[in-house]
């Protein structure tokens, strides 16, 4: 285990070397970070920049770095580096040199030897000490002048502008001659130019040389022909030349403080005092200091021609940016400032005492009013309202006040408010005091407590007349609207109310109202208090008083389990639906026990073996149970040795006779698997199918019922039809109650490209129901009739509703449209035709009425005998009666269509309506499968195999009605209209 450590450590170790490690043509700076080469101010040793060197090395200084060398630090050995890192660098193959280094013979080296003294930089044509440097025996043609340093000999193709270039010598020299001291175009000059009249010693890291120049650079100023850098003593700068005078437009002097000093971030300051036109009006005359966040501390007030921060001590005060030793009694007023200096001013911002401006009143002249400052109020204004650091004298307070003091809320000597007044204790008119704690708008953490005096408390109040929302608990109870220690008088009893807030809920506040006698479904406790609950000690109800023990008279304790606590009543004997164990009646048996009839008991009875668990609901979301004691398990449950289940556990997964077992009693039963368990039959029910030797409710879509079983075949062997149930795809001759005849097959529906008639599906209406009927419910389908239904006509092949027919100024009749009434018939109503026949009988026993009487009359008056001759026998009332019914045909052709008006062809003379009447157990009964359809309350259908006794003898019926020719699927009667 240590190995395995230490192992760990040093590979953590090799990681964090390896991460933290430079290119070898790099260095580590301080932070960690890797560089190209140490700063100026730092030495490179071992790719590491120090401060100082260590003792065992020797300290190299070259125009290219500070290096600590270690002796034969950069002997490479003998071998070549290949194309990719050609270069050979401290032992190591580099694709470059290190900026610090030359490189010679391929190899990097911090010097040029004795036999290649000169370096070429071929990357720039100037003085260059980066990218790669090569020592030579001699300079190249390309860079033909030789400039010498400490360390190197430099080859360059032009000399550097702070050198003379020598084209006979061809070096760069870094001095000039005495006689020609000024270098000019890299040329000594005896003196400058007209055109670079102005000298500038030009400062390099090799030299300092006096050069020509037309203009002094950003960084000096002119001094006569000479670019210094700072003006000399007595001369002040103006538009950066040292003058000895200021001019008349800029005859103030403005010094070179420490505001200069801070701010002069291009150095452009470069004298004592600067020329300006005005202390004040710096942007102008001094355009290049950079100003950051205002001016602050600068000079802008003018002391014997000099800008001046603060005015001398003998001239302290500042009138209008001058130094005076008095203002003037124009602006007598004295302003301070952050200095010795004082301001004059006409009038002062704030206050003042004594005509010196102050921000507040000195604590010997506290009070304040109208902007000065007194050692006493003035008369009239006697209160005091307090600021910050003093007060203002006032006439009258806007809030309180409280020994002629204003304040905003009263102290806690008198917290008491009096109208406007703070007082000790509340008397007189207002003998009440109201408390209150309210919030503050502006620092909500913060309480204001308020006490008014009142002439009544709004809610409660004490004997101490304090107006509270509720009595403290030494007076916790309310007599009326006032607390007391206890109820007494015409109000003795103690009731106890709980209430809660709306916004918290879970707040209740108790309160303990004082009542002439406890109200309903309370109860006494200690004579006086009204209670809901008994309390632990007396936790018994005896005639609605708490009693710790029930009586002789009533010894039984009567448990009451009403939301999650205990009633215990004293009663003389159990009340019904209750359950008595122990001396004791319970609403429920306790969980340990089980319910028999009415008493709670540990185990069953014989009479009654099974255990059944019914779980009850209480308060959520708590659930019990009730175990009865049951003779036999209900129907919907199971018999799990003596429990009555839901279902069979997993290792008595069968059920047999309703009782769970672990295997069927039968080795070659049929399964039926239930949500109970798996149930064991020798042969299916009547309501299931067997299919591979379990009994299913429902055959799968690739299988066909026939009979009782679920068959994996094609088609039906012997049936014609196919019949599409719930239940599955059933052979069979006659289709189900419910279902229509489409094709060969039975269906719950019609296609909808098909009509109905009947219980068949049809491409067109038959000649014996050629009406089409439109029905909408639940979807459209298409009807046959013979006579069309209830508030619809026919129009056509078609039923119309007998108010289309009525919009179009039709008439309708007998269930038929026409353009006008027929004959015999008159309109009647709106739109409406009806016969006349009963007109004409009526028409014909008034006239009997009338004939009738006149020949009784005549009979018994004038009637003297038969005539002798014969009578001639007018027409038989036969015929009379046949011409009526050829009148009335030739007026019973049907209305032709309201649109087109086209002549449509006439319907046969006699239209009849099918009225089919279908012998409903014939209909239910399966016709040779021994299977039978039924239908229950719901119009759901259900099919049932017949036993084997019926089927034969509805085999035997079925041949007898055959031999008589007895039909009695269908009648059809055809009524004529």
């Amino acid at each position: 285990m240590v190995l395995s450590m230490t192992r760990l450590l040093c590979l953590f170790a090799l990681i964090t070397v390896v991460w933290t490690l430079c290119l070898p043509t790099e260095v580590a700076i301080g932070s960690g970070e890797c560089k190209s080469t140490c700063p100026t101010d730092k030495a490179i040793y071992k790719q590491t920049c120090i401060s100082t060197c260590p003792p065992h090395t020797r300290r190299l200084d070259t125009d290219l770095a500070r290096y600590c060398i270690i002796d034969n630090e950069f002997n490479c050995l003998r071998r070549s580096c290949g194309d990719n890192f050609p270069f050979c660098y401290q032992a190591n193959c580099v694709k470059a040199c290190p900026e610090y280094t030359v490189t010679y013979n391929d190899t990097c080296i911090l010097k040029c030897p004795t036999e290649a003294p000169y370096v070429t930089a071929d990357q720039c044509t100037g003085l260059c000490l980066t990218g790669r440097k090569v020592c030579s025996l001699q300079c190249p043609e390309a860079h033909p002048f030789v400039f010498r340093s400490e360390s190197f000999n430099f080859c360059l193709k032009t000399c550097p502008d702070f050198t003379e270039e020598s084209y006979t010598q061809l070096t760069c020299s870094t001095k000039c001659p005495q006689s020609t001291p000024y270098l000019f175009n890299k040329t000594c000059q005896n003196i400058c130019p007209d055109t670079h009249m102005l000298v500038l010693s030009k400062v390099s890291k090799y030299n300092i040389i006096p050069m020509c120049m037309h203009s002094c650079s950003d960084e000096t100023v002119v001094d006569g022909n000479v670019c210094v850098e700072f003006c000399p003593s007595g001369k002040h700068l103006f538009n950066r030349t040292c003058v000895e005078n200021c001019p008349k437009s800029h005859p103030h002097l403005y010094p070179r403080n420490q505001y200069i000093i801070n701010h002069d971030t291009k150095h452009f300051g470069r004298a004592a005092f600067i020329c300006v036109e005005s202390c004040f009006n710096l942007d102008v005359d001094i355009p290049w200091i950079q100003r950051l966040y205002g001016w602050g501390n600068y000079a802008t007030r003018l002391y014997k021609n000099v800008c001046m921060d603060e005015c001398p001590a003998t001239t302290k005060f500042d009138y209008n940016g001058i130094c005076v030793k008095i203002c003037p009694s124009n602006e007598s007023f004295l302003q301070p400032t952050s200095g010795p200096t004082i301001k004059c001013v006409k009038k002062c911002s704030y206050i003042h005492y004594n005509k010196t401006c102050m921000n507040y009143c000195p604590s010997y002249a506290p009070y304040k009013m109208n902007k000065t400052c007194y050692k006493a109020c003035p008369d009239g204004y006697p209160f005091l309202q307090r600021n910050t650091m003093d007060y203002t004298c006032v006439d009258i307070c806007k809030t309180f006040y409280y020994d002629n003091k204003c304040v905003s809320e009263c102290p806690k000597e008198a917290k008491y408010q009096h109208n406007i007044t703070c007082v000790s204790k509340c008397d007189g008119d207002l003998p009440f005091s109201d408390s209150s704690v309210s919030k503050d708008r502006n620092w909500p953490y913060k309480k204001h407590f308020k006490n008014i005096c009142v002439e009544s408390c709004p809610n409660l109040e004490t004997l101490d007349k304090d107006c509270v929302d509720s009595c403290p608990k030494e007076e916790k109870y309310i007599l009326n609207s006032t607390c007391v220690p206890i109820c007494y008088g015409n109000l003795p009893y103690a009731l106890k109310q709980t209430t809660s807030e709306k916004k918290y809920p879970y707040k209740e506040h108790i309160q303990y109202i004082c009542k002439q006698s406890c109200p309903l479904n309370t109860l006494i406790h200690n004579e006086t208090n009204c209670v809901e609950n008994c309390p632990t000690d007396a936790n018994f109800i005896f005639d609605s008083i708490c009693v710790n023990e029930c009586p002789i008279t009533n010894p039984i304790n009567y448990t009451k389990n009403i939301e999650g606590h205990g009633i215990y009543q004293c009663v003389e004997s159990c009340p019904k639906k209750t359950f008595f164990y122990n001396e004791t009646c319970f609403d429920k048996c306790p969980e340990n026990l089980k319910t028999h009839i009415h008493t709670c008991t540990e185990k069953c009875p014989n009479s009654h073996p099974y255990t059944h668990i019914q779980l009850i609901q209480k308060e959520l979301p708590m659930i019990g149970s009730i175990n009865k004691c049951l003779k036999a398990c209900p129907v919907e449950t199971v018999i799990n040795e003596y429990f009555c289940d839901k279902l069979c556990p997993t290792d008595k997964s069968y059920l047999e006779q309703n009782r769970c077992v672990n295997v069927c009693r039968n080795a070659n039963a049929v399964i039926e698997i239930t949500n109970q368990g798996k149930k064991c039959y020798d042969r299916c029910p009547n309501h299931l199918f067997l299919m591979d030797g379990s009994c299913v409710g429902k055959c799968p879509d690739n299988r066909l019922i026939v009979g009782s079983s679920c068959k994996d075949i094609e088609k039906c062997p012997y049936h014609t039809y196919l019949e599409h149930s719930e239940i599955g795809k059933r052979c069979t001759n006659k289709c189900s109650v419910k279902f229509y005849l489409n094709g060969l097959d039975c269906e719950l529906d019609c296609p909808p490209q098909k009509v109905i008639a009947g219980i068949n599906c049809l491409d067109q209406c038959p000649s014996s129901s050629p009406l089409r009927h439109k029905d909408f419910s639940p979807k459209l389908r298409i009807h046959c009739y013979g006579t069309c239904p209830s508030d619809y006509v026919a129009n056509g092949t078609e039923c119309i509703e007998s108010s289309q027919c009525q919009v179009e100024n039709h008439f309708t009749y007998r269930n038929r449209c026409y353009e006008k009434c027929p004959l015999l018939t008159i309109e009647y109503g709106y739109k409406s035709c009806v016969s006349m026949n009963i007109y004409i009988t009526f028409f014909i026993i008034c006239i009997l009425f009338i004939i009738i009487p006149l020949t009784l009359i005549y009979i018994a008056t004038c009637f003297t005998g038969l005539s002798s001759r014969k009578r001639e026998d007018p027409d038989t009332f036969d015929q009379v009666q046949q011409a009526y019914k050829e009148d009335q045909e030739s007026n019973t052709t049907p209305l032709i269509s309201f649109e087109n008006r086209e002549v449509e062809s006439k319907q046969p003379e006699h239209l009849g309506s099918i009225t089919i009447r279908s012998d409903i157990e014939d209909i239910m009964t399966e016709l040779d499968d021994g299977y039978t359809v039924l239908v229950d309350k719901n119009a759901r259908v259900k099919y049932e195999p017949v036993d084997k006794e019926t089927h034969v003898k509805s085999d035997k019926d079925r041949k007898h009605a055959n031999v008589s020719n007895e039909t009695k699927d269908v009648q059809v009667e055809v009524l004529y209209t």
